[in-house]
């Protein structure tokens, strides 16, 4: 299985990507809250009180379940290295979930992104360039005919 890994503080986390329809369940349920995360910061510019106001929606639109569903889903496909104990790659389920991230949320926040980013960047990708893919499928218009005072039709009246 395909994995990506990335250093998050004193932390490498190597996250798996699923089989297709468990990414895609993933990506869906994800995107319902993502995609209108993605369009205020992208509406924001960087600027820093639309950039907050953007991570105030997120949060009200968070519910408990839907974090316990990315700690756990995520936690699944996780598994870590830590500077203290570099011998052992244990996977973040529930079992080191709660002692790992202990006041340590700055780096949840960053795993996160970082597990979403693997498992669903295709889909965002393809979502994003969606748009656009569908304008370049459009069937394009007939050729215009060439403008004249001629009828086109062969058959000309007069008077």
């Amino acid at each position: 299985m395909a994995s990506a890994s990335k250093r998050i503080g004193a932390t490498v986390y190597e996250v798996a990507k699923p089989l297709a329809s468990e990414g895609l369940q993933f990506s869906l349920r994800v995107g319902k809250w993502a995609f209108p995360f993605i369009g205020l910061l992208t509406a924001s510019g960087g600027d820093p009180a639309a950039v907050t106001a953007a991570v105030g929606q997120v949060l009200a639109t968070l519910s408990g379940e839907e974090v316990e569903y990315l700690n756990t889903t995520l936690g699944k496909l996780t598994t870590y290295t830590d500077d203290v104990d570099p011998g052992r790659s244990p996977r973040l389920d529930k079992a080191h979930f709660d002692t790992h991230f202990q006041d340590r949320f700055d780096e949840w926040i960053q795993w996160v992104i970082f597990g979403i980013q693997t498992v669903s960047g295709s889909f965002f990708n393809g979502a994003m360039g969606f748009g656009a893919l569908l304008k370049s499928a459009a069937p394009s218009a007939p050729p215009s005919m060439p403008s004249s005072s001629k009828s086109p039709n062969p058959v000309e009246r007069t008077g």
